[in-house]
């Protein structure tokens, strides 16, 4: 599956005030669509809307997130963008870990 999304700016994903269900206004996709029933969402017609079960707002929005790329206007993350993140967090804690040593007296030790 990748990250290959098609330019989509509007997918929505709100809760009904009335009957607290989890909806997702989205332009249409096949594996959306077939993704969507797969974890208990229903098409309503009238509202032009797809309904979840509120206990399902994680992953509606991680499946908006995986087909369309966007939820609510948030960009997915690239592979590219995570790893620079954790190339950022291990170059944190290495020089943490290097400050420690040179506190417990174990100046030029390996950091595991």
């Amino acid at each position: 599956m990748g990250l290959h999304h098609a330019a989509v700016k509007d997918v929505t994903v709100g809760v009904n005030a009335i009957t607290k269900s989890i909806t997702v206004a989205s332009p249409y996709n096949p594996d959306f669509t077939q993704r969507a029933r797969g974890i208990g969402g229903r098409w309503d017609a009238g509202g032009r809307v797809w309904t979840f079960p509120p206990i399902r707002e994680a992953e509606v929005r991680d499946l908006c997130m995986s087909v369309y790329g966007t939820c609510n206007g948030a960009p997915a993350q690239t592979r590219e963008m995570l790893e620079a993140s954790l190339a950022q967090h291990l170059a944190a804690i290495v020089a943490i870990q290097q400050q420690l040593n040179k506190l417990d007296g174990k100046d030029g030790e390996e950091v595991e």
